[in-house]
């Protein structure tokens, strides 16, 4: 008889596990926890694993999985809002998987039900008294937080997931590229796609074209539409390219043509053509320096400059070049901390430079220099703290102090 592997996570997914799972352990009443992903295994790894913690208390994880649109209203709405007592007694926390639920209409259902959510907040808190966990979409996270502000407002924790559920590997190979779910395009998005279209017939390669495009490629990279993402991204950079020369090495138009060989770039990531991303990202680098010293040290092209040293910083990673990912992490982290001096700590300034603080202590804990690590670790704790203070209702910053915590468990 075969047996199934057990579900396995890599280390950064093994940290994210161990919040969840401190967030909802021995929790005996209401708590609201939203999981947004696009990673499949990764959601059921942690829906076994809690179910396993449940089982042993003989609460039990309700796991819901509706079959039809209609089912969110008909069927599990009404059971939220009226538990069964014996439910209601035992605690029993409620898991509910909506992120692989793909089409229009389970779109649109999805929405709405966690519109009617958030009009019934408070019946719901008080008819629940144990955990809701929602796993959604993580395309759709920026349009639910300003669907749900009274639901996102008193969640307890909150989570976009990574591609953590393979194996442990080599390194210095490229990651293997994940099989993408393609999901169809709302009629928004088709709208979208169709206005490039029509300026590209057109010829009309001007900056309208330019935006169009952004926005046509942003819809398709989110959809997994990749090899559309392709076209639009190469027609796109095709713009910037003649836009650039027909009026030389302005501002606007290298950065634009910056944009471009980003988006080119983040295209061929999709694709897992990590070696063409980081040459582009590169190419995109350069130009971003040459703006630097075209305008100077301005909060714009300071931060677009760390973006792009982030870009190159990651490809290294992805292919195992440890030392010069480290040397582009730190020059961003540099940049970060410039920026800070410039304009304060904004919530804004602060994020980017836990961001950079995230990326050069994994690094060097990876390259075996702890002391190093634990040093920006604890910065990036104390930068968390300052960000829940300006935020105190923000509980994704609450959040980031736990994950640095968790971060400085590890070079212990």
């Amino acid at each position: 008889m075969s047996m199934n592997k057990a579900p396995s996570l890599n280390p950064d997914g093994e940290q994210a596990w161990l919040r969840l799972k401190l967030h909802l352990e021995w929790c005996d009443h209401f708590a609201l926890v939203f999981i947004f992903t696009a990673h499949p295994g990764v959601v059921n790894c942690f829906r076994e694993r809690l179910a396993n913690i449940y089982r042993a208390r003989v609460t039990r994880l309700v796991i819901t999985d509706p079959d039809t649109p209609e089912d969110l209203f008909n069927t599990l709405l009404p059971k939220l809002l009226h538990p069964p007592v014996h439910q209601q007694c035992l605690k029993k926390p409620y898991w509910i998987d909506l992120s692989g639920k793909r089409g229009e209409g389970w779109t649109k259902a999805r929405l709405s039900f966690l519109t009617r959510l958030n009009e019934q907040r408070e019946p719901l808190r008080k008819a629940l008294n144990s955990p809701l966990v929602l796993v959604l979409p993580l395309e759709e996270r920026p349009r639910i937080k300003q669907l749900i502000p009274d639901l996102w407002a008193i969640r307890d924790f909150s989570m976009e997931t990574g591609s953590w559920s393979s194996l442990e590997g080599d390194h210095s190979q490229a990651p293997a590229k994940e099989p993408v779910k393609v999901h169809t395009l709302s009629p928004f998005d088709t709208s979208l796609v169709q206005e490039w279209e029509r300026l590209k017939k057109k010829n009309t390669l001007d900056r309208g074209f330019f935006l169009a495009a952004q926005r046509a490629l942003d819809v398709c990279l989110s959809s997994g539409q990749h090899r559309l993402a392709v076209r639009i991204a190469e027609s796109q950079r095709e713009s910037a390219k003649n836009r650039l020369q027909q009026t030389g090495e302005t501002r606007e138009s290298l950065r634009d043509l910056s944009v471009s060989l980003n988006n080119v770039g983040n295209t061929a990531k999709a694709l897992g053509e990590w070696e063409k991303a980081q040459a582009l990202f590169e190419e995109s680098l350069e130009i971003r320096r040459r703006i630097l010293g075209q305008i100077g040290e301005t909060p714009e092209s300071l931060r677009d400059l760390s973006v792009s040293l982030d870009n190159v910083g990651n490809t290294a990673e992805a292919l195992g070049e440890w030392e010069k990912a480290q040397a582009l992490f730190e020059e961003s982290l540099e940049i970060s901390r410039r920026i800070l001096g410039q304009i304060g700590e904004t919530p804004e300034s602060l994020r980017d430079l836990s961001v950079s603080l995230e990326n050069v202590g994994k690094v060097a804990k990876e390259l075996g220099q702890l002391e190093k690590a634990r040093a920006f670790f604890e910065e990036g704790v104390s930068i968390a703290r300052i960000l829940h203070g300006l935020l105190p209702l923000h509980a994704d910053y609450k959040d980031l102090e736990a994950h640095f915590k968790s971060r400085l468990e590890d070079v212990a």
